[in-house]
C-alpha cells in the first residue's frame, strides 16, 4: 500500500484503549501539483515514450508520479499494462 500523504505530526493521537485515533488525525495539507517537466534529451524522450505506451497515457514527464491521487495507482497501472 502506498500512503496518500506523508506529514509530520508532534504526537500520535490515541484512544482510551491506546489505539490510533484516526478521527483525531489532522487532515493532510494539499499542495499544488508541480508542472510537468518534459524530457530533456534523447534518452529521457525514449524512456518517457515507453512509459506512456505501457501505461496508456498521452504523455509521461520526467518527474511524473503515477502513484499520486492526481495520477493513478500502481494497481491501475498494472491492469493497464497487462490488458491487450
Amino acid at each position: 500500500m502506498t500512503p496518500a500523504a506523508i506529514m509530520r505530526i508532534d504526537a500520535i493521537p490515541l484512544t482510551r484503549n491506546r489505539k490510533l485515533d484516526r478521527a483525531a488525525l489532522p487532515a493532510p495539507s494539499t499542495r499544488m501539483r508541480a508542472e510537468r517537466v518534459s524530457p530533456r534529451n534523447a534518452l529521457e524522450r525514449d524512456i518517457a515514450r515507453v512509459w506512456a505506451s505501457v501505461l496508456r497515457v498521452d504523455a509521461a514527464g520526467v518527474t511524473d508520479d503515477f502513484s499520486t491521487p492526481e495520477g493513478f495507482t500502481f494497481g491501475d497501472a498494472t491492469r493497464r499494462a497487462t490488458e491487450p
